[in-house]
């Protein structure tokens, strides 16, 4: 490579690197979050399905 270009390749590399690393932490939120959201849900149904039934629907 010419000596500018390698130069510009070894500024780039670090910022697409930190740029990889921003879009995976924002994946990892995103999972997290639907995670967070079925377990609520989870607990919401499992709570409802724990309480006993209303003499009225038996």
């Amino acid at each position: 490579m010419v000596g500018g270009q390698e130069s510009l390749v070894y500024r780039l590399v670090p910022v697409g690197v930190l740029a990889g690393f921003a879009a995976s932490s924002a994946s990892v939120a995103a999972f997290t979050a639907g995670a967070g959201l079925g377990l609520l849900w989870l607990t919401a149904v499992s709570a409802r399905l724990a309480r006993p039934m209303p003499t009225a629907l038996r």
